[in-house]
């Protein structure tokens, strides 16, 4: 699989009202095959403004950590993915 590009696309200041106020750190990810956008909220209050990406970022890395381990049941083995190619009843393009 291709490396992935995870940049910062957005930083958005959502303020309902100053106690409860968040920072939407949007980030960008993208590859040959795919490209997506994940959204990360945090508390104005819980980190400084030069804190606030490191935050992100940190948090975009346990999201899909814990990603990972959800759907850690889900990956097959190459026998498996061959075994699964060979069911295909779809004919075959010369």
């Amino acid at each position: 699989m291709s490396r992935f590009n995870i940049k910062v696309a957005r930083i958005e200041l959502e303020a309902s009202s100053a106690r409860d106020a968040r920072v939407c750190v949007t980030f960008q990810i993208d590859t040959d095959a795919i490209w997506f956008k994940v959204p990360i909220y945090l508390n104005v209050n819980e980190y400084d403004d030069t804190e606030m990406v490191q935050a992100a970022r940190h948090t975009l890395h346990r999201t899909f950590a814990e990603l990972s381990d959800q759907s850690r049941d889900w990956k097959l083995s190459t026998e498996d993915l061959q075994q699964l190619s060979d069911m295909n009843v779809r004919p075959r393009e010369s």
